[in-house]
C-alpha cells in the first residue's frame, strides 16, 4: 500500500510539473512575477478566435479582432512548428497570418494594467517590414494606442514606436529573420529599452546590459496586439513584472494625535496573498516609546484606505509631550502587494513619527513682597 501511494504521489507531482510548464514555458527571471504567457500550444491551423485557442496564463480576455477592413476581419491562426531560441523554454506552435488575401491581420489580447515599476515584454518574432503600418506589436491602454515594437515604414528594422507608431528608435536590425526581442518598460525612469537577440545565459533582467534601442517614454498598456501581413509570425510571448515588496515610505500624525497616516510604495491588500482581500486594522501593530503618553492598545482602533495610503486610529493614555516616537509595523503575513508579495518587517525604515506635543503650557506667577 505504501509503495502504491508513493508511486501515485510521484505521478501526481510529475503531472503538476508538466501542467505548470505547459502553461508557462519560459522560466520567470529571479525577482520577477509572471504577468502573462502565450506559447500558442494549440492544434495547427486553429484561428485565434477559436474557443480552443484561449489558453496561456495571466490573460484577462481571449484573443479578439483588433482590425477589420469594410467589415472583413483577417485573422491569425496557429502554424505548425513553434520557434526555438537558445536558453528559452518553449512549447506549442507559433501564430501567423491566417487570411486568404493580402490584408492586414491584427489580433489583440488583454492583460492586467501595466503602468508602474519595471515590466518586461518578450517574444520570438519574424517581421518582414511590409509597410502600410506593419509589421509590429502594438500596445494599448484603455483602448488608446500607447506605442509599439516593430516597423511602420522606414527604417526597415525592429524599432521602438511612439503612440502614433511614428518617431522610430531603431535597434538596427531584426527584419526578415527570426528575432528574439526583449523590451523593458521602466515607469519610474520613463524609458523603454529594447534588446535584440540577447544571450539569455548571461542576460540579467535585474541589471541588464546596454540596450540596442532606448526611448524617453515608457509604454503603458493593458492590451497587446500583433499587426502583420503574410509571412510574419510570433511565438513565446511573456510579460514579467519586477517584484516590489510593500514598504512604508512615509508616516504622519493628525494634529490631535488621533490617527496616523501611512503611505506605502505600492497599493496594498491584507489578510490573504491576493488583491481581493481588504486590509484591516488588525493587519498592523503600533508601538510607542519615550514621552509621557502611552498606548491603550497596540492594535489600531480604526482604518481607512485609499489605494496606497492607510489611515489608522490611535488610542492614547495621557497627553503626548512631543517626545513620544510612534512605530507602525505591518504584521507578519498580513500586508501584500497586488502580485501577492508580502511586506517584510526588516525593510521598514520609514515607519516612525513623533507625536505632537499636546501638553498645555502652564503659567507660574510669583509674588514678590514690596518693601
Amino acid at each position: 500500500m505504501r509503495n502504491y501511494l508513493s508511486r501515485s504521489l510521484f505521478n501526481f507531482l510529475l503531472l503538476s510539473i508538466f501542467i505548470t510548464n505547459t502553461l508557462s514555458a519560459q522560466n520567470t527571471p529571479s525577482g520577477f512575477e509572471l504577468v502573462a504567457y502565450e506559447g500558442f500550444d494549440y492544434t495547427a491551423n486553429t484561428t485565434l478566435l477559436n474557443t480552443d485557442a484561449n489558453g496561456g496564463t495571466g490573460w484577462t480576455t481571449d484573443w479578439l479582432d483588433a482590425y477589420c477592413n469594410s467589415g472583413v476581419c483577417g485573422r491569425m491562426k496557429t502554424v505548425s512548428g513553434g520557434y526555438t531560441y537558445t536558453g528559452l523554454n518553449v512549447t506549442g506552435n507559433k501564430a501567423g497570418w491566417g487570411s486568404s488575401y493580402n490584408e492586414v491581420v491584427e489580433q489583440k489580447r488583454s492583460v492586467p494594467t501595466q503602468n508602474s515599476g519595471i515590466v518586461y515584454f518578450q517574444a520570438l518574432t519574424f517581421m518582414k517590414g511590409n509597410g502600410g503600418g506593419t509589421d509590429n506589436l502594438r500596445f494599448r491602454l484603455s483602448g488608446s494606442l500607447t506605442g509599439g515594437i516593430g516597423s511602420n515604414g522606414s527604417p526597415s528594422a525592429i524599432n521602438i514606436l511612439d503612440s502614433g507608431l511614428n518617431n522610430p528608435v531603431s535597434s538596427g536590425g531584426g527584419h526578415n529573420t527570426l528575432s528574439f526581442i526583449i523590451a523593458q518598460f521602466d515607469y519610474t525612469a520613463n524609458t523603454t529599452k529594447l534588446w535584440l537577440n540577447p544571450t539569455l545565459a548571461t542576460f540579467d533582467y535585474n541589471n541588464p546590459p546596454s540596450p540596442d534601442a532606448q526611448s524617453s517614454f515608457a509604454i503603458e498598456f493593458d492590451e497587446i496586439s500583433y499587426a502583420i501581413r503574410n509571412g510574419a509570425f510570433v511565438d513565446e510571448i511573456s510579460i514579467f513584472k519586477k517584484i516590489v515588496s510593500p514598504e512604508i515610505t512615509a508616516v504622519s500624525t493628525a494634529p490631535d494625535n488621533s490617527t496616523v497616516s501611512v503611505t506605502f510604495n505600492v497599493p496594498v491588500f491584507g489578510g490573504l496573498s491576493t488583491a481581493t482581500s481588504t486590509i484591516e486594522a488588525k493587519d498592523f501593530s503600533l508601538s510607542l516609546s519615550g514621552g509621557s503618553a502611552s498606548l491603550s492598545t497596540t492594535i489600531p482602533t480604526s482604518i481607512s484606505t485609499n489605494i496606497n495610503n492607510i489611515v489608522l486610529g490611535i488610542s492614547l493614555n495621557g497627553l503626548a509631550n512631543g517626545s513620544e516616537v510612534l512605530t507602525v509595523t505591518p504584521n507578519s503575513n498580513s500586508v501584500w502587494n497586488q502580485l501577492g508579495t508580502k511586506s517584510a518587517t526588516i525593510t521598514q525604515t520609514s515607519n516612525t513619527v513623533s507625536l505632537n506635543d499636546k501638553v498645555l503650557p502652564t503659567l507660574t506667577i510669583s509674588h514678590t513682597a514690596s518693601d
